[in-house]
Parts: structure tokens; C-alpha cells; sequence
């Protein structure tokens, strides 16, 4: 007789949750790394303002550029996310609106790409150029707007798991350290997302000095372990004090009436940054030295 094949059970729901909400958070790590779209726009609108005016007359010199980048990758990893099993409430909704904005921008923009590498645009004096661009403006401001709301609730679902975490973990354990400073931040990050031209920036600025006075328990912490912390735990709490001082520098703009989009766009990818950073620091030590 042949022994009986093991099988294997089925993954719990938690597991099949936290499956999915994993997968849904390297669709959201490659829309941050690749696809600034707000300032791909930003960019498409000024490098095209005369072509794009209402009186444009072609000439030799005129030129068209287009450099917003399809979607193609996106498209695929979140297709696989909402194809696994199980639920994740708290993103779900806002996952699969992500992937139906993306699927009727994309059409578009790999027409423009192709459009401007072919360079029609000097055989149809412009015409397609001109006709797709109020059919593309709102289809990427749908696109920005749609990310915002999955990258959010993406945050949101991780903030309340880190707080859980944090609760369950001694209050001078390096895990509990490492999480509470990443909770100030992402408290910090809120902050800065609600700042506007004429903000009243204390309490930005007092949530920074929340995640300084936790990013400097969390030093010590580091400091005190035998052996010593991997290096991209401590990676993580340099990468902290830079996004504090960029997150500085934006509310010093901001009171000085200033233009703060440089700052901001530091303090932007600085965060994204040690967003990477914590997970190398959790994947390579907090696994080997939990608690």
C-alpha cells in the first residue's frame, strides 16, 4: 500500500489576510518608487505649454514631450493581490478602484508614448496631442486621486497593526522601541499631508519632536544591545533624523512664506526611504532577537 499523501490545510484567515495585505503593499512600494505621477503632470503641462495653447501654430521647432509611465507593472501586482484569498476590508475597496482608474489611463498614455517616440506629432501637426489632452488631465488627476486613497488606507491598516504590536511588546524591548518610532512618524507624515500654504505648522512641528525624542530612546536601545544592532536598524534611525530635518526645513518655508515643494519632496522620498529601511532592519534582526 502507499503511504498516504500529507496535506497540506488551508492557510487561517489572519494568514491569508496578512498574505494579501502584503502583496498590496509591493504594489503600493512600486507605484511610490516608479510613478510620481503628480509631477510627471506637473512636467507633461510646462515641457508642452505651447503646443498645448488654444492659437498654437506648428513650426520646425516645436516639439512634444511625454513622460508619464504606463502602468503596465502596477496593473499586473494588483490584479494578483485582489485575485489571492481572503479579505482585507480595510483595502479592498479602495485596491480595486485603484486597478479600474489605472486600466483606462493606461490605454492612454502607452498611445502618447508611442506617439512621441514615433514622433507623429510632426506628420499630424500635433492634432493627436492636442486631442487627447483634456481626455488625459482627468484620467491622471483620477489616477493621483485614486492612489492617495489606496496608499491611505494602506497606512492606516499598518498604523493600527503597529499599534497592537507595540501594546503587546516591554516598553524598553527593541521591537517596541522600533515601532514606536515609526508610529510617530507616521503620525508626523499625517501632519505634513494636512499642511497647506498659509498651515499654522506647530503641530507638525510638535510631532516631530515626538519622533526625535523616540528616535533617540531608540538609539540608545540600539546602542545597548550585545551584539550590536544590524546595521539597517541603525540605517533606519539616521534615515528618521533626516526625514525630521527636511520635515523642519518644510515648516521653516511654510512660516516664512516661502516655496516648501523642495523640502517636501526630501522629506517625501526620505520617508519612503526608511519605510525600506525598517523592513531590512525587522526582516534581518527582530526576527533573530525578538522582543
Amino acid at each position: 500500500t502507499r503511504p498516504a499523501r500529507s496535506v497540506t490545510p488551508p492557510a487561517s484567515p489572519e494568514a491569508q489576510a496578512a498574505a494579501k495585505a502584503d502583496a498590496y503593499t509591493e504594489a503600493q512600494n512600486h507605484l511610490v518608487r516608479s510613478h510620481p505621477i503628480e509631477r510627471q503632470l506637473a512636467d507633461y503641462r510646462r515641457d508642452n505649454e505651447r503646443v498645448l495653447k488654444p492659437k498654437f501654430k506648428p513650426g520646425a521647432d516645436a516639439w512634444y514631450h511625454f513622460g508619464i509611465v504606463d502602468f503596465d507593472g502596477v496593473i499586473g501586482e494588483l490584479e494578483k493581490a485582489i485575485a489571492l484569498p481572503g479579505v482585507v476590508p480595510e483595502v479592498d475597496t479602495s485596491a480595486a478602484s485603484l486597478l479600474a482608474s489605472l486600466r483606462t489611463l493606461n490605454p492612454t498614455l502607452k498611445a502618447l508614448t508611442r506617439y512621441q517616440t514615433t514622433r507623429e506629432f510632426k506628420e499630424d501637426g500635433f492634432r493627436l496631442a492636442r486631442e487627447q489632452h483634456p481626455i488625459l488631465v482627468p484620467q491622471v488627476e483620477a489616477a493621483a486621486k485614486a492612489m492617495d486613497a489606496y496608499g491611505t488606507a494602506l497606512f492606516d491598516r499598518e498604523m493600527a497593526r503597529d499599534q497592537r504590536r507595540a501594546a503587546a511588546l516591554p516598553e524598553d524591548a527593541p521591537a517596541r522601541r522600533l515601532l514606536d518610532t515609526s508610529l510617530a512618524l507616521k503620525r508626523a507624515v499625517k501632519r505634513f499631508e494636512a499642511l497647506g500654504p498659509k498651515s499654522d505648522v506647530a503641530p507638525f512641528l510638535a510631532a516631530l519632536g515626538e519622533v526625535s525624542t523616540a528616535n533617540r530612546q531608540l538609539g540608545t536601545t540600539f546602542d545597548a544591545l550585545a551584539p550590536k544592532a544590524e546595521s539597517a536598524c541603525t540605517g533606519y534611525a539616521d534615515t528618521v533624523a533626516s526625514v525630521i530635518g527636511h520635515g523642519r526645513d518644510v515648516a521653516r518655508d511654510i512660516k516664512a512664506k516661502g516655496d516648501p515643494s523642495q523640502p517636501a519632496q526630501l522629506f517625501n522620498d526620505t520617508y519612503n526611504r526608511s519605510v525600506r529601511d525598517i523592513e531590512t532592519c525587522i526582516r534581518n534582526e527582530m526576527r533573530a532577537r525578538p522582543g
